[in-house]
């Protein structure tokens, strides 16, 4: 890890990460040396919402952050080689496989050659209507990364025993709460809703969603969830293809006409490799 890279972390996150076995460090190496044009750094979330004076959010398990480095931060090391901060955000204790994840995104965009999602925005955005389009818009990409993250993490067998367990427990509770308020959801929440089961949908062994369908086959209002779902955009899962990940993104994007313009996110092939600046 790079000097400026451990200056800019949590030190806690870096006393977990040393603890963690062989196999998640390999993977940490060969995803930080895919984007060699960003400083791969680490922020506990209490640091993390400590320094933008929030609460702490308990939306995620682990998320991350890409960040331009602007020219005058340079005043403040003794050399600046590279162009992004890429931040980690994990509470502690560590998950591993939230860790993961979080870094898969970039050894998907690394090594895989998968789009990303790049926020152009000065972070400033206040519209709550804005930002629940940018939530909407990256939940679709999540549509199409997760299960490459997945199937990814698997492979390298980087996935806890009872990840999918977590998942689905969460996901049958998520589908109680949707019944029960289900004539009160409309609009944008309706839209996340919707987009969230599909992802679930695409994630969970089908064991497991067959148990759902089971479960809830006779219920009218599951019907018509899934036949709102069965209106969306489609996306194979299983081709594992940058491209259709992109093209999909797009085409879900337009479904739904999400202006960039509008909720200052775009998806590029965002290039880590050099030192060209957007």
């Amino acid at each position: 890890m790079n000097s400026i890279a451990k200056q800019e972390s949590s030190s806690s996150v870096l006393e977990e990460l040393d603890r963690l076995p062989e196999i998640f460090k390999v993977f940490w190496q060969e995803t930080e040396s895919s984007i060699p044009n960003a400083y791969l750094n680490f922020y506990s979330m209490e640091d993390y919402f400590r320094v933008l004076n929030q609460p702490i959010s308990n939306e995620y398990y682990a998320f991350t952050r890409v960040t331009p480095i602007p020219k005058f931060i340079s005043s403040k090391f003794i050399s600046i080689e590279k162009d992004y901060f890429v931040t980690i955000v994990t509470p502690i204790p560590i998950n591993m496989t939230d860790i993961a994840h979080e870094l898969c995104h970039y050894y998907l965009h690394g090594v895989l050659r998968y789009p990303f999602i790049w926020d152009y925005s000065d972070g400033r955005i206040n519209d709550e209507h804005i930002l629940s389009l940018r939530s909407v818009a990256s939940r679709i990409y999540d549509i199409a990364v997760h299960p490459t993250i997945d199937a990814v993490l698997k492979e390298r067998g980087l996935l806890f025993h009872g990840f999918y367990e977590r998942m689905y427990s969460d996901f049958k509770e998520q589908i109680k709460v949707i019944l029960t308020h289900y004539n009160k959801i409309t609009g944008i929440a309706k839209i996340k809703m919707i987009i969230g089961i599909i992802e679930k949908f695409n994630r969970l062994p089908k064991h497991y969603i067959s148990k759902i369908m089971k479960k809830h086959k006779d219920n009218i209002i599951f019907k018509k969830i899934l036949e709102e779902m069965n209106s969306y955009p489609q996306y194979n899962v299983l081709t594992f293809n940058p491209q259709s990940a992109f093209d999909f993104i797009n085409a879900f994007w337009d479904f739904l006409k999400l202006d960039r313009e509008i909720i200052q996110l775009d998806i590029l092939w965002l290039n880590f490799d050099s030192k060209s600046r957007f």
